[in-house]
């Protein structure tokens, strides 16, 4: 079997014959006490670690990541047969989670570490190369049950001593949001984290890396400073342009109920340390990418480079926003970073979140256009804007229909043509004389009209 990364709960992957060659498939056995013997090599890589550690244990299964099962089956020595890691709590004891790591000697499975976790939850497990040995570290989040924020990851260093596999602990370190990446380009993955420390009144947010030395240990050889005014982080995301280009980690950070940033981090060679264009040194905050909703960061326009979104009332929309069924609407740039980490627009667009649509706004409209939004009928209508304090004329209007209501266009929707199906919804536009007369027809609007699924 290849190295491949592999997660498998040992019940799921087996089956039982049954009547008419049908097969029952064996639910999931974490949080079992004492879950049912298998046959065949899994059979007695289950009664190995039971003699291990007891019958009374409770088994816990990472809560995200690539694996999601207690047992987890990975060739970390290279030898093509995998080795096992199995996660558990002791029934008495259920504020310690434990990794047990058991391999095959002699063909017969031999629990060779049994270690004390760093908290009562298991949040991820990863497998990651960090110094070119061949052996990759295994990587454990734990989460404690009265604090998900707050995790601690442990690194375990993996060898081989007399042809027996080890298994040590080398480094444990509270991170709020991590992920093993390849920060410096060296060919080794080193481990980026974002730590939120708020415990003082004015809150400190720290990007991190981690790198392991040719000694085995882990070494903090970065840190640097991101906006400390965040509620919590929603992704991490690596991309790396070409060879001209560093990596870049863009984070996702989420500022109160709905308000989102990205910040945006690289390792500059020459200075030999983590960077981040986006934060203002003076005011310790990161405004480039604000936005009034939680839009990630994302590969918006398929050009292979993850764009930012960031949003400013659009010029207008306010004028036309008079009673309580109408409200302001927002203007979303996507920015692309360059390879010296200037922000540069690409993209603008108008974002129906409800009706899940985008109006991708074109060059040639853009400064003439201003958005009116109505949220009782579902409906945009677009007019012509050239002056501050007064709109133009109405040009079209877009109107999100239910399925089961479009009917043949014979309904009260008649005079809306389709534009695009998605989510259950018809999105439909009618076009006034005055938007014939702009150059607006329906091509024009199925091209820049398009659904959104960005969240």
């Amino acid at each position: 079997m290849n190295r491949k990364l592999l997660a498998l709960a040992l019940i799921v992957i087996f089956t039982i014959p049954f009547l008419g060659g049908c097969t029952i498939k064996i639910k999931q056995i974490d949080n079992l006490m004492r879950p049912p013997l298998l046959e065949g090599e899994y059979h007695d890589l289950q009664i190995a670690f039971n003699n291990a550690v007891g019958n009374d244990i409770i088994l816990k299964a990472p809560q995200s990541g690539e694996f999601r099962s207690a047992y987890v089956l990975y060739d970390i020595d290279g030898d093509n047969e995998n080795e096992a890691v199995v996660f558990y709590i002791n029934r008495e004891d259920k504020t310690v989670a434990h990794m047990n790591v058991l391999d095959k000697e002699d063909n017969n499975w031999v629990s060779i570490a049994d270690i004390e976790g760093s908290g009562s939850d298991i949040k991820a497990v990863e497998f990651t190369e960090m110094n070119g040995d061949m052996f990759p570290e295994i990587i454990v989040s734990w989460s404690l049950y009265d604090n998900e924020a707050n995790k601690i990851l442990s690194v375990f260093e993996c060898s081989k001593i007399d042809s027996k596999l080890t298994v040590k602990e080398i480094s444990t370190e509270p991170f709020n949001i991590m992920k093993p990446i390849d920060v410096d380009s060296d060919g080794n993955n080193e481990i980026f984290l974002i730590r939120l420390d708020t415990s003082s009144e004015v809150p400190q947010s720290y990007a991190k890396m981690l790198k392991m030395q040719n000694d085995g240990s882990i070494k903090l050889v970065s840190q640097i400073k991101l906006d400390g005014n965040i509620e919590s982080y929603a992704e991490i995301k690596a991309e790396k342009v070409s060879e001209d280009y560093p990596m870049r980690i863009y984070i996702d950070a989420n500022k109160g109920a709905t308000q989102m940033i990205t910040e945006v981090v690289f390792w500059d060679k020459q200075k030999h340390q983590l960077v981040d264009p986006m934060l203002n040194e003076q005011t310790q905050s990161n405004i480039i990418t604000w936005r009034s909703t939680r839009i990630p960061s994302m590969d918006i326009n398929n050009d292979g480079i993850i764009e930012i979104p960031t949003q400013t009332i659009m010029p207008g929309s306010i004028l036309l926003s008079k009673d309580t069924e109408s409200m302001p609407i927002y203007l979303t740039k996507w920015l692309q970073i360059s390879n010296t980490g200037t922000a540069f627009e690409v993209m603008q667009s108008v974002i129906n979140f409800t009706d899940n649509y985008m109006f991708i706004l074109p060059s040639t409209l853009s400064g003439k256009i201003t958005i009116n939004n109505n949220i009782i009928d579902k409906q945009w209508d677009v007019y012509s804007y050239t002056s501050v304090s007064k709109p133009g004329e109405m040009l079209f209007s877009i109107r999100a229909v239910p399925v089961s209501k479009w009917i043949d266009d014979k309904t009260i929707y008649n005079g809306y043509t389709k534009i695009i199906n998605n989510s259950g919804m018809v999105v439909g536009a009618y076009i006034s004389p005055a938007g014939k007369d702009f150059g607006i027809d329906y091509k024009f609007l199925r091209q820049y009209i398009v659904a959104y699924e960005g969240g």
